[in-house]
C-alpha cells in the first residue's frame, strides 16, 4: 500500500492509508458514463472493500491524493465494471473514504490540511455534495470511522498522538466536534464494536488501547491497555459489524 506523495513520515506505510471504497447502497441499475477498469486521478491507492448489509456494489469511491479530489464511480451489478461518473475536491491529501451505515453520507480525513470533509451522497447517481466548510482535526489525521448506529465519528491523529470524536447530525451529516481524548504514539487507527467499545492501534508504542464510547453523547473514556503488538502495527481487524 504506497502512494508517491508520503505527508509527515511515516515508515513503510502511506500516512493517508489510500483505499478504494465500495459503498454497497441497496439501490437497482447504473446510469451510464465512461467504461473504467482502473482509470483515476493522480496517484491513487491501493483497494479496500467496506462491507454493508446491503448485497449489491453500487458506488465506488477513490482518494486521489495527488490532486486533492475523489473520484467517484458506479458499480455495473453485472459485471463489476467500473463507470465513471466523475470527481469531487477534497482537502490537501485525502485518506480513506468512509461512508455511513445509511449510505447517506461520506467522510474523508485531509492528511495535509488536518481536517474533515463531509458529503451527502445522492442515493440515485452517487455524486457527492460537499456539506459545509471542513471541520479541524488533530494533526495528521489518518481515516474517519462511523460507529455501527451512524451516531458519531471518530479520527485517530497520527502527529498529534489523539482522537477526534464528532457527533453526526442524522438529518444534513453534519459532524460537531464533541472532544478530543489522548492515545498512545501516533495512532493509526479506530474501531468501534457494536457493544460500545472503542479500540484505537497505535504505530510507534506497539499497542492497542481501549475506550467505553458513551451511547447518549459519543465521548471516549480510556479503559488502559488491552493488548501489546509486534513492531508497528498499523491496524486493528475485529469480526461483526462496521469491520
Amino acid at each position: 500500500m504506497r502512494v508517491s506523495m508520503l505527508p509527515r513520515a511515516l515508515p513503510h506505510r502511506p500516512i493517508s492509508g489510500i483505499c478504494l471504497l465500495i459503498a454497497t447502497l441497496n439501490l437497482l441499475g447504473c446510469d451510464s458514463g465512461d467504461s473504467v477498469t482502473s482509470k483515476s486521478g493522480a496517484d491513487a491507492g491501493a483497494v479496500s472493500v467496506a462491507p454493508s448489509a446491503a448485497t449489491t456494489p453500487r458506488f465506488v469511491y477513490l482518494p486521489n491524493p495527488g490532486d486533492d479530489s475523489i473520484s467517484i464511480y458506479a458499480v455495473d451489478p453485472a459485471t463489476g465494471q467500473l463507470r465513471r461518473k466523475g470527481t469531487v475536491a477534497a482537502g490537501a491529501i485525502p485518506g480513506p473514504v468512509t461512508v455511513d451505515p445509511s449510505g447517506r453520507f461520506a467522510y474523508v480525513a485531509n492528511n495535509l490540511a488536518d481536517t474533515v470533509s463531509a458529503f451527502a451522497i445522492n442515493t440515485t447517481t452517487g455524486e457527492l455534495t460537499s456539506i459545509g466548510a471542513a471541520v479541524a482535526t488533530g494533526i495528521t489525521p489518518r481515516g474517519v470511522t462511523v460507529d455501527p448506529a451512524g451516531k458519531f465519528a471518530y479520527v485517530a491523529n497520527f502527529s498529534s498522538n489523539d482522537v477526534s470524536a464528532f457527533a453526526i447530525d442524522a438529518t444534513t451529516g453534519a459532524l460537531t466536534p464533541i472532544g478530543v481524548v489522548a492515545a498512545g504514539v501516533n495512532p493509526v487507527s479506530v474501531s468501534i464494536d457494536p457493544v460500545g467499545k472503542a479500540y484505537v492501534t497505535n504505530y510507534n508504542s506497539n499497542e492497542v488501547l481501549a475506550y467505553s464510547v458513551n451511547p447518549a453523547t459519543g465521548a471516549l473514556t480510556p479503559i488502559g491497555v488491552v493488548a501489546l503488538s509486534g513492531a508497528n502495527p498499523f491496524a486493528d481487524t475485529k469480526t461483526g459489524a462496521n469491520r
